[in-house]
């Protein structure tokens, strides 16, 4: 992801600027069911050969992507207008990362009874995919997660303390 600049850029600001450059483009899709996740292979070739023609860097980024899609959770209930997909869970010294990409208009993360809302950024259209960290405590207990007002999923299991991925 490295990109062209007027003075030497660190690995972040690189990373930075490239998906600054092409948050538009959709690298994952659902299928009709709304259940499985597959990447857009499409979108994948233009934004890998506008940024580097290699095929190999494509053939990488298409691969990666593939990953994510395999390993995507899709956490969306029947009567949800959104999707949300938990892509990664992710360990840290004393806490615990889920990444998440939704399409929904506001999704809410439940712990005990104190419920968090994050809404859809202001840069970002109606329907948009956009992505978020949501980091907890490792010792957090019945995280659930929902588009609002729709049906909770839980993505840490009560029964289980000091969680680890």
């Amino acid at each position: 992801m490295q990109m062209q600049a007027d003075r030497p850029l660190s690995d972040a600001e690189s990373i930075d600027l490239f998906c600054k450059k092409y948050r538009n483009f959709v690298a994952l899709e659902v299928d009709k069911s709304g259940v499985y996740g597959q990447s857009n292979q499409s979108m994948l070739w233009l934004a890998g050969g506008k940024h580097n023609g290699d095929k190999t860097f494509i053939n990488t980024i298409t691969a990666l992507y593939e990953w994510f899609a395999a390993n995507t959770e899709w956490v969306q209930s029947e009567d949800a207008f959104g999707l949300i997909g938990v892509i990664e869970k992710r360990r840290y010294a004393v806490e615990v990362g889920f990444r998440i990409g939704t399409t929904s208009e506001s999704i809410e993360f439940l712990l005990g009874d104190d419920i968090e809302r994050l809404k859809r950024p202001l840069d970002s259209g109606v329907g948009d995919w956009w992505w978020i960290e949501k980091r907890q405590p490792i010792t957090s207990i019945g995280l659930w997660v929902r588009e609002e007002g729709c049906e909770q999923f839980i993505l840490v299991d009560s029964e289980k303390r000091g969680y680890f991925v």
